[in-house]
């Protein structure tokens, strides 16, 4: 890479002269990403090209939904992006980690420092779009980690006969994708753990944006001088992290049983999710036997654990396990 010698500047002063950064290198889904922000359409498309991208399209969804909110704390009116944007928002993916072991030590809201301090050169800019920059991410981070594993997923079926599955890709894809999906249920426990983690990841980018949004308001009222410094902005921010964890524990099982509560509805959605699924699978094998359901209906999104799906299947008078059917079919 060729050493300029020239520096960017924009609205909030000079950030880095461009020998001062790595040159940015990034892969989606086998799709090369130089700049972060001016790509978020091209890393859509990328993730959506997956076999198994049609039951995770939500899971993708809402994580961009993330990255693009985030990317529009950069915006300045009439002039796009900030000249810093595309700079800071890639240097601060490639410095995630970093970030990350630097902030199990520091307090929620002292974020945008860390940020700045992994960075460097960045004092000039606004809190709010560092903390933006790291929500965003945060957000990226977790579309990569479930990206990967369904491209994974994948790789794992051409390893069984490479020009084989290739054909089947090109001249069959119904055929390609009943082998992927076979190829899924191999492997329940790293789906589940992925599910998991890209549910973490995801929500604490929700609370990075949150804490980019007080910083924002309260940028605005000191402008104005409507707001003194220091006064309730750490305790409001420690109490939004504080609000969010317990919302996430909440929906997460651990809250009360009542009807009507997150937990109760999740359920009787998930059930109802389950049913939905059954139906599609008995018009294919009317004659599937139980276990062999239970088999299919695990991994498929938003219903549930194996115990989760069991139970539902007794409610729906799918699951008999003392009981032995008369009939049976393909698994």
């Amino acid at each position: 890479m060729a050493q300029a010698h020239f520096s960017i500047k924009g609205a909030w002063g000079v950030i880095w002269s461009q020998n001062e950064v790595e040159q940015f290198t990034f892969e989606l889904a086998n799709t090369d990403i130089s700049s972060l922000l001016d790509e978020i359409q091209v890393m859509e498309d990328a993730v959506a090209e997956a076999a198994l991208f049609p039951e995770f399209r939500e899971h993708f969804g809402h994580a961009f939904d993330v990255i693009n909110e985030a990317a529009s704390y950069w915006l300045e009116e009439g002039l796009g992006y900030s000249s810093q944007a595309r700079r800071v928002i890639n240097e601060t993916f490639r410095q995630r980690d970093l970030i990350y072991e630097r902030l199990c030590f520091a307090q929620s809201f002292s974020l945008p420092d860390v940020v700045r301090e992994v960075l460097g050169q960045v004092e000039a800019i606004p809190s709010s779009r560092m903390a933006a920059s790291y929500a965003f991410a945060q957000a990226l981070d977790a579309v990569q980690m479930l990206a990967d594993w369904l491209g994974n997923v994948e790789l794992n079926v051409y390893d069984i006969n490479p020009d084989l599955t290739e054909y089947l890709r090109l001249n069959d894809p119904e055929f390609f994708q009943t082998m992927v999906e076979r190829q899924r249920l191999t492997q329940p426990g790293r789906e589940a753990e992925v599910r998991e983690t890209f549910a973490q990841w995801v929500a604490e980018s929700e609370k990075v944006l949150m804490l980019a949004d007080l910083h924002r308001q309260s940028e605005v009222a000191l402008s104005s001088g409507t707001l003194q410094p220091g006064s309730f902005f750490p305790a409001m921010i420690d109490k939004i992290y504080t609000v969010k964890s317990s919302e996430r524990a909440r929906l997460a099982g651990k809250g009360n049983s009542r009807p009507g509560t997150a937990t109760q509805d999740g359920k009787a959605k998930k059930r109802e999710l389950t049913r939905a699924a059954v139906e599609r699978i008995k018009k294919s094998y009317p004659e599937i036997e139980h276990k062999a359901l239970l088999s299919r209906l695990i991994g498929i999104e938003g219903i549930g654990t194996r115990d989760t799906i069991r139970e539902n299947l007794r409610e729906l008078g799918e699951y008999a396990p003392r009981k032995k059917r008369k009939t049976s079919g393909p698994c």
